[in-house]
């Protein structure tokens, strides 16, 4: 035997072996993600969709069998990094400066691309099993998430359900506690760009992910001085006090019932994603308190759009989507990183990718 054989084999039985980096994996909010038809022609979203020369019908069918929506054709397939209207001058980078860095990063990096107008309970379905998947394929390693507002619902619910899948999770502008931020869209209808139709009260209505947007309770909705006993969670209720599309009288009795069916999985889902989590996760925090954000509502107020006005009472620190003390998750501890950046911009900064750096390492 060689003199140097023994020392040899003592230094390899003793050395530490390399241990698998930790799988990452983004899920992107609500409008996300690409939505394409099966032709390939993206519907969501491209700068001719935002110029308003090309509009796609983004409504999804109302009808349901059981507590399944009907599909109407279009699928995610990929998550949005970015929208120009005019080439690489004006537009918005979404996740695009995120997914550049993570794709830097020593590790096996993945996206979840979602339909993120489709039922969250159905949505959390396909997320554990990504979730999973991942896992196998990284022999069965715990993976580190980034999720990024209604993307932190559906994470916080995975997280209760299949805790043993997760390394740490870090939650960009969530609306854990409701985000009435995202009440007007609903009502009076988004502009993307210069398109004023692609997401109308009348498409907007036929999305059940957005329902789950909002958090039982206080309604922040005020009418003389007193706030209104509204649930936004009955249907009953958006008759009554002519929210959404009943503003502008043109729900039918086949509606009535979709937004039903949507507000019963809504507040379903609310509740999977506040169940108790049975292991001790690494939890963060991205958030904002940089930019005045909607906090309450004025019923019949100065400047009402059919009814309610969003602009005139105070607004309180937050994201310009999620208030401050709406971010935080239920029942988890968590370390907090504060971000001067509004909502849709929460993960492009430098300082969020030093913490997904930080803390994926193995443990």
């Amino acid at each position: 035997m060689k003199p140097w054989l023994p020392l040899l084999l003592a230094v390899l039985y003793c050395a530490k072996p390399v241990e698998d980096p930790v799988p990452l994996v983004l899920i992107h909010g609500i409008k996300g993600s690409l939505l394409e038809d099966a032709e390939g022609q993206t519907a969501w979203l491209s700068g001719r969709e935002a110029m308003g020369w090309k509009h796609y019908r983004l409504s999804l069918p109302t009808e349901w069998k059981g507590e399944e929506q009907k599909r109407d054709g279009l699928r995610a397939t990929g998550i949005l990094k970015e929208v120009y209207v005019v080439p690489f001058l004006i537009g918005e980078k979404v996740y695009g400066p995120f997914i550049k860095g993570a794709d830097k990063l020593d590790r096996p990096f993945y996206t979840f691309a979602y339909d993120w107008r489709r039922d969250n309970i159905e949505n959390l379905r396909l997320f554990t099993a990504f979730l999973k998947e991942v896992s196998e394929k990284n022999r069965n390693a715990k993976v580190q998430v980034v999720a990024h507002s209604m993307g932190g619902l559906i994470t916080r619910a995975a997280l209760a359900e299949n805790p043993e899948l997760f390394h740490s999770v870090v939650f960009a502008g969530v609306p854990f506690s409701g985000g009435l931020g995202f009440l007007p869209d609903m009502h009076a209808g988004e502009p993307v760009g210069r398109n004023e139709r692609i997401l109308s009260p009348e498409v907007y209505f036929t999305f059940p992910s957005v329902y789950t947007l909002f958090q039982e309770g206080s309604s922040r909705i005020y009418e003389s001085g007193k706030e209104l006993p509204i649930n936004l969670y009955n249907a009953d209720d958006w008759a009554k006090y002519k929210l959404g599309l009943f503003s502008l009288e043109l729900v039918s009795p086949s509606q009535a019932a979709h937004l039903r069916m949507c507000l019963k999985r809504g507040k379903e889902f609310r509740r999977l994603a506040s169940l108790p989590v049975s292991k001790n996760i690494p939890v963060y925090v991205v958030l904002s308190k940089s930019t005045p954000t909607l906090a309450t509502v004025e019923r019949n107020g100065p400047k009402s759009v059919r009814g309610y006005d969003f602009e005139s009472r105070p607004r309180e620190p937050g994201d310009g989507r999620v208030r401050e003390v709406d971010a935080f998750p239920p029942g988890l501890k968590a370390e907090t990183l504060y971000i001067d950046k509004v909502h849709s911009e929460l993960l492009n900064d430098t300082a969020v990718m030093d913490l997904v750096r930080k803390t994926g390492e193995k443990k």
